[in-house]
């Protein structure tokens, strides 16, 4: 089985740092994290723990990796994922 790939923590940080440079003088997005933590792989995944980054706006996660964008509320995404909240956070002013 080849090793999974993706674009994950790419993708999360471009997010942050477009969202960011977007609204800074106008609207900072004070909410936002990038989140980065372990997810239990599903279907030919299942059995594995995979690295994973996404964002967090408030009680919201975006996760734009592979071409997606994803907005659901944090409580199902960490369920669906099988995520604990062993989690490392960096806002903002952490990623430009």
């Amino acid at each position: 089985m080849s090793k999974p790939t993706g674009d994950c923590y790419e993708a999360a940080a471009k997010y942050i740092v477009d969202k960011v440079l977007a609204f800074w003088a106008k609207d900072p997005k004070p909410d936002l994290l990038l989140v980065h933590g372990e997810v239990h792989g599903q279907g030919p995944l299942e059995g594995r723990t995979l690295g994973h980054a996404w964002v967090e706006d408030g009680d919201t996660v975006i996760d734009v990796s592979n071409g997606r964008d994803i907005r659901m509320p944090k409580e199902l995404y960490y369920s669906i994922g099988g995520i604990d909240e062993n989690t490392s956070e960096r806002n903002p002013a952490e990623v430009v």
